[in-house]
């Protein structure tokens, strides 16, 4: 275990998909969402080589590594949400500012276990014994986050003139397929870890597979939708457009 440069590979494909993107539309913050969430899944990579090393032993030093484990993995199901309600066209929720909350919050559990230490150690210890069922409640949590998005991705692209659906299914739902695969394929492969199937390192290699196929469609129709079909050029007003 630890920082697999080839099991990384399609996080770092998306950073530099992302990285282009952003480049051209620099402007539009669907670009700069998808770049956060590029950078956000890459850092995920970080945690495992934490993992593998000397664990410190001073307080501190542990809560700030369980801070940002909690802390990375609510914020990148709140980018990830993020992406959804505003790709191709931004939801009236989202337009209304209602993100930041969870962004804030993200902040908040981050610094949790930071805080839990100047109680004193009972406190700590206390924390460090609810980061298991806390973590478990964060990958509910990201699940119904992914599926939150792709319901609002479908809403957004079933609000298209005909015209629109029949120009821009491929990268839309391209980009839907995507992020729907990847949700699949995680909670798959974290069954699999928790059950007997762990032993199997066939049934293992062929979930690493299927991961890293999934994790390479939405990087790459998103930079199909931005770049071949200008998505995001033609649909910008549509974005930063308020009510």
């Amino acid at each position: 275990m630890g920082f697999d440069p080839l099991e990384s590979a399609p996080a770092i494909l998306a950073l530099i998909v992302a990285l282009l993107v952003w480049r051209r539309h620099r402007v539009d913050r669907r670009a700069r969402v998808f770049l956060a969430l590029a950078a956000s899944e890459l850092a995920f990579g970080f945690p495992l080589l934490i993992a593998t090393m000397r664990l410190p032993e001073s307080r501190a030093a542990l809560a700030a590594i369980d801070g940002f484990l909690l802390g990375a993995g609510f914020l990148s199901a709140t980018i990830f949400l993020h992406f959804g309600l505003s790709f191709p066209h931004a939801r009236p929720w989202l337009r209304r500012g209602n993100i930041k909350v969870f962004y804030l919050a993200s902040i908040l559990v981050g610094l949790a276990p930071v805080a839990a230490i100047m109680l004193g150690p009972a406190a700590q210890t206390d924390a460090r014994n609810a980061l298991d069922g806390t973590l478990i409640g964060l990958g509910i949590l990201v699940v119904l986050a992914s599926v939150a998005a792709c319901i609002a991705i479908y809403r957004s692209y079933r609000e298209m003139t005909a015209d629109e659906r029949r120009i821009y299914r491929v990268p839309v739902l391209g980009v839907l397929v995507g992020m729907i695969a990847g949700m699949v394929v995680d909670v798959v492969v974290g069954l699999m870890f928790a059950t007997v199937f762990r032993d199997s390192r066939s049934l293992l290699w062929t979930a690493n597979v299927l991961a890293t196929a999934a994790e390479l469609l939405l990087p790459l129709f998103f930079f199909m939708a931005a770049v071949t079909y200008r998505l995001l050029e033609r649909h910008s007003p549509d974005y930063v457009s308020v009510n």
